[in-house]
């Protein structure tokens, strides 16, 4: 972002301007304040002109959204295309974000400029969500046929929907604290030879720090049915059985689920341009400039980790019996800690409230990592001995396997020529752009962790070093030509190149081994061959990425009838050759197990692939209508 802000010498002298405002969220019920001072000034000193410019501002905001969810149709075994089921759930939302600017500027003479600049901008973001949602089969839900309902062409319109023990949901709170600070330093020059030449360079360097927690706690119950009512492009009508969910007594924990970011990056940037313009002749001026810069980024994901306390796929052999304990667990962990949700004031009272749920208190969320050992040690006695979950909690590590190191480092330099026929209503530019790109990745391949299949692995990581590096020449050619009286066409021709974002250059691969789709293993299996096993692997990102590139040709014509009231009609074409976009693609890689030897895993992951065209034309006309009459 090309981001031009104020500095000392756009004023005249002394400027103190402040404005403070107030939002309402009309929704949420709540006032944030926002507010901003700026102090700036300019004085004629014995060293030359100098300015200082200060700038503090804050800003604050509230809000609420509710949302409700008709889950996808499944048919299910009496052939009807029936919803999962349905979801609602309140989010409430606080911002907090601070930023202070300062400005010095320095003219030791008419020919010279000097400058500096610091910004930090700070973020807090802290949100919380009360949430009921579905997590049953949905092949076995049914239409009660003891109730009313409506079916049109096999699908389900309204009535209730059940299943054999109750339809399985959720309920959650699951919150959001977030700090991310910004800090921005640069400082540059401008040196004026005579009236021709222009000299400019300037430094600057950026950092960036984030931590996030994002925390899931949710209780388990199996409710008898749901009521929906599908009212086309009005919110669907839900309903449940409101003694029973107002009971705590048919609650259990259910699960946590906790993410982490822990992201650091920086830059340091140069750059340095000519700029020399001629009088008279065809060439009517030359720049000329380099680039430069270094990038690191040192990002910690833990990634979505996913912890059942009880689920109803766990009873008899994780659990005793068909029932889920309750969810007086202990002294410690029992309904003290959850609460009534009424979702008050649920869509503005437009769709109705669904029904009151049980929810973990807010600070079960907040309270990681301790908040989630207490219920998971809590429900060790109620656990089968021996199923893996009879062990005390440990908490993500923000370690080494989730860590991902990511330098980059650019060179680039640049030529352009202005030329132009006056007599002719001529002109345009050439140029071209050299780009020098060096990419390094540290990231971890993760093993499967497979009971029996125990010669690939036993979900150990190992490190990954990757190393990209790669160059594009990149000229452009800009006409134009105003062949008439404010008739103008104009053609370009440019090649220019996308990027990878630095989330898709990370090095981190997971790797899977599943028993083979429809193979059941004979009892006392204890390691299965590799050809009873699919081998696979799925990664968002591939270190080894280039820039997707493209030939861009545009041709337009354009006929300014009327310029002072805008108005203005064109006609533009354009054609783009695409080459080396992003796809995600499956390819076999082979991968060592532990036992020395080789296997293929199928993995899928993003590559560059393919070539493709864009052709298109514009037809557009413009103009202000001031002949209107005013109310």
């Amino acid at each position: 972002v090309n981001l031009r802000t104020f500095m000392p010498f756009d004023f005249q002298g002394q400027k103190i301007a402040a404005s403070v405002s107030e939002n309402y969220g009309d929704f949420v019920k709540k006032y944030k304040p926002s507010a901003s001072v700026l102090y700036s000034n300019r004085w004629q000193t014995s060293l030359g002109e100098m300015g200082f410019l200060v700038d503090v501002a804050e800003s604050r905001l509230a809000t609420r959204t509710d949302g409700l969810f008709v889950r996808p149709f499944f048919k299910n075994a009496d052939g009807i295309w029936v919803p999962r089921g349905a979801d609602w759930r309140t989010l409430l939302y606080d911002r907090k974000r601070d930023g202070a600017y300062l400005a010095f500027q320095w003219r030791p003479s008419d020919d010279v400029d000097l400058y500096a600049t610091a910004f930090q901008s700070k973020y807090h973001e802290v949100w919380d969500e009360d949430a009921i949602f579905v997590s049953n089969d949905p092949t076995q839900v049914m239409v009660d046929a003891s109730q009313p309902s409506q079916v049109n062409g096999g699908v389900f319109q309204s009535g209730r929907l059940t299943q054999d023990g109750g339809m399985p949901m959720g309920t959650d709170i699951r919150a959001s604290n977030s700090h991310s600070k910004t800090t921005d330093f640069s400082t540059g020059m401008k040196w004026r030879l005579g009236t021709s030449t222009e000299l400019a360079s300037s430094v600057q360097f950026v950092k960036a720090t984030t931590d996030s927690l994002d925390s899931t706690v949710a209780l388990g119950t199996n409710v008898p049915y749901i009521d929906i009512a599908l009212n086309g492009n009005s919110p669907p009508r839900i309903g449940v059985d409101s003694n029973f969910t107002g009971n705590p007594a048919n609650y259990y924990w259910g699960f946590t689920m906790d993410h982490q970011d822990q992201n650091y990056a920086k830059e340091l940037a140069w750059r340095a341009d000519i700029d020399h313009s001629f009088v008279n002749g065809f060439v009517q001026g030359v720049k000329g400039g380099v680039r430069v810069t270094d990038r690191y980024a040192h990002n910690i994901d833990t990634g979505y980790n996913w912890v059942p306390v009880f689920q109803t796929w766990m009873a008899y052999w994780a659990v005793p019996g068909g029932n889920m304990p309750g969810l007086n667990l202990n002294n410690a962990v029992n309904s003290s800690l959850v609460h009534l949700d009424t979702f008050s004031n649920f869509y503005r009272g437009g769709a109705g409230v669904p029904g009151a749920f049980y929810a973990p208190v807010l600070s079960t969320a907040l309270g990681y990592p301790g908040s989630y050992a207490a219920i998971h040690d809590a429900a060790i006695p109620y656990y089968v001995a021996g199923s893996g979950y009879d062990v005390p909690y440990q908490p993500t590590l923000l370690d080494a396997a989730h860590t991902n190191l990511q330098p980059k480092k650019t060179y680039a330099a640049y030529a352009m020529l202005d030329f132009g026929v006056d007599e002719a209503n001529l002109s345009g530019n050439i140029g071209v752009r050299a780009v020098r790109t060096t990419n390094a990745a540290q990231g971890f391949l993760v093993y499967p962790d497979q009971a029996l299949a125990p010669y690939l692995g036993t979900g150990q990581t190992a490190p990954i070093n990757a190393r990209n590096e790669y160059t594009d020449i990149l000229p452009s050619l800009n006409v134009k030509w105003e062949f008439a009286p404010n008739v103008i066409t104009r053609f370009a021709f440019s090649k220019a190149v996308a990027r990878p974002d630095f989330s898709q250059m990370q090095a981190y691969q997971i790797l899977d081994a599943a028993v083979l789709s429809g193979y059941t293993p004979p009892a006392g299996t204890t390691t299965l061959p590799i050809d009873k096993l699919t081998l696979t692997g799925t990664s968002t990102s591939n270190p080894y990425l280039t820039p997707m590139k493209a030939n861009q040709f545009d041709l337009s014509l354009e006929w300014y009838f009327d310029q002072d009231r805008g108005g203005m009609a064109w006609v533009n074409l354009f054609h783009k050759g695409i080459s080396d976009y992003f796809r995600n693609e499956s390819e076999f890689v082979t991968y060592p197990g532990v036992d020395g030897n080789s296997y293929q895993y199928l993995i899928t992951r993003p590559v560059n692939v393919g070539k493709a065209t864009i052709d298109g034309a514009e037809i557009g006309w413009n103009q202000f209508f001031d002949f209107l009459p005013v109310k």
